[in-house]
């Protein structure tokens, strides 16, 4: 199972992810700081979505996001998460009846209350068979950065009670900086199982957070083709009024840097509207 996680600072500008998608052939993808709300809802083409705004805000929020696929099933389990933290979990079950646990939670900077209750919460609810990916703000020798905080300190602690192990590669997780924040932690009984957990620095996605790649031993991904060919989209059947209005929204805040090279200008373009085709433009299997 291959797993994406990122802090995308607004999933409708996260420029690039769905390429990055596609090249790494993700299963599951986790997501904080999606800016969700109830008129920008968190899309992502046929996939099933999971998600957990800010309450009252337009910022904030995390998602899951499960591509389709013949060997597992997926269920929100609501109830493994915390009305006072920005919180995704989902359970995962394959055709040989395992399960996979992913929780997505996301901690602010200068909140160590909020750390410190989901650490309790940690402790409380974890079960085996459990990933937790997030941005969690903290700073710890543990996964090789320079400075400790308290975030930190107190992830550790909760990380030896409940036998959490942290498997990032020790590369930074936000550009420009030696800051390692956006953590994969997988319960013992995994570690086994897992294959690799990759900081994706070289791959350009419009975040300075940097996405972590976490690749385990378990049934890869088997999409729902029809006649083992590839969908494409199909024009005949797009809702036009529909598609002039999502590429108006997702271009109207369309921002572009001094630093930028036309060749990276043009891969924002594509990612956006592809994005556009992929949530409006039905798809078909059928051969003209």
């Amino acid at each position: 199972m291959k797993i994406l996680f990122i802090n995308c600072q607004s999933f409708n500008t996260a420029y690039g992810l769905n390429s990055t998608i596609e090249k790494y052939d993700v299963d599951i993808l986790c997501l904080n700081e999606t800016f969700e709300n109830t008129n920008n809802p968190v899309k992502l083409k046929d996939w099933t979505v999971y998600s957990s705004p800010r309450p009252n805000k337009s910022r904030g929020g995390t998602a899951i996001c499960i591509r389709p696929s013949l060997n597992y099933i997926s269920e929100h389990i609501i109830s493994k998460q915390l009305d006072s933290i920005e919180m995704t979990c989902v359970k995962i079950t394959f055709k040989d009846k395992k399960i996979i646990n992913i929780w997505c939670p996301y901690i602010p900077p200068e909140k160590p209350y909020l750390m410190d209750e989901l650490c309790k919460h940690i402790n409380n609810k974890i079960t085996d068979n459990t990933v937790i990916v997030g941005d969690l703000n903290a700073k710890s020798y543990q996964w090789n950065n320079k400075t400790e905080n308290i975030h930190g300190k107190l992830l550790e602690e909760c990380m030896n009670k409940s036998k959490l192990i942290c498997v990032n590669d020790c590369q930074a997780s936000r550009r420009n900086s030696d800051s390692i924040i956006d953590l994969s932690l997988i319960t013992q009984n995994l570690y086994n199982e897992v294959i690799e957990c990759t900081t994706l620095s070289h791959e350009n996605i419009q975040s300075d957070h940097i996405a972590i790649f976490t690749k385990l031993n378990s049934c890869t991904n088997t999409q729902v083709p029809l006649e083992n060919e590839t969908p494409k989209f199909n024009i005949n059947k797009a809702d036009l009024d529909a598609w002039k209005t999502a590429t108006e929204e997702s271009f109207q805040n369309l921002e572009f840097f001094n630093n930028q090279s036309m060749e990276e200008i043009y891969q924002i373009f594509e990612d956006k509207m592809m994005l556009c085709m992929e949530n409006i433009i039905p798809k078909t299997n059928k051969k003209y």
